[in-house]
């Protein structure tokens, strides 16, 4: 099976788009079973030309279990969470209440493999509480480590450049030595010994 890694330009490629469509299709399909399914959220405006905007980017209703999937994928960011994931009560044409798990995954193999576990839970009906509260504290933190780093970083850089700024002004330069750079002092005014 394709990997979902490789769709990270997905919503630039047309192209790329409809094979992601897809490999979602080919992996509810297989976490389904013998669940029949029709599609849940329309995708399509209605001269059905398709949105191309990745919400959803795929979508299943099971009316027999009263329960619905929404996937929607968006751009890669390191910054935000690879991985949310949620389950609502909605209203559907006067029918029962149908349980909904919307899922909002970025092009992750490492979110993907998690997304399909909480999916095959909720189809079995088997508790997905402590699933949802596990993968969304972990992605949450991932992105919070990313964004620390490039905090940090960012805060290291600038440092850089701010001692290269004061030593410049108080007469401190450094001068190269071969691959080495060592500090040098210089004085403006140099004492005379008696």
């Amino acid at each position: 099976m394709k990997k979902l890694a490789n769709y990270k330009n997905f919503l630039s490629d047309r192209d790329l788009y409809s094979q992601n469509v897809n490999l979602w299709k080919e992996i509810i399909t297989s976490l389904s079973g013998d669940r029949q399914f029709e599609e849940w959220v329309s995708t399509k405006f209605a001269n059905g030309q398709d949105f191309f905007d990745g919400n959803p980017i795929f979508s299943a209703l099971y009316e027999q279990l009263n329960k619905a999937v929404r996937i929607i994928q968006i751009e890669k960011d390191t910054y935000t969470p690879e991985l949310r994931v949620w389950v609502e009560n909605v209203q559907h044409d006067h029918k029962p209440i149908i349980k909904e798990l919307l899922i909002i995954i970025q092009p992750s193999n490492r979110a993907l493999e998690s997304a399909k576990s909480i999916i095959t839970a909720f189809l079995k009906g088997s508790p997905i509480t402590k699933y949802i509260t596990h993968y969304n504290a972990l992605y949450k933190n991932k992105a919070g480590q990313a964004r620390a780093e490039s905090a940090i970083a960012t805060f290291e850089n600038n440092n850089r450049h701010l001692q290269n700024y004061k030593l410049k002004q108080t007469g401190v330069y450094q001068k190269k030595v071969e691959s080495d750079t060592i500090p040098t002092i210089t004085h403006k005014h140099s004492r005379q010994s008696n």
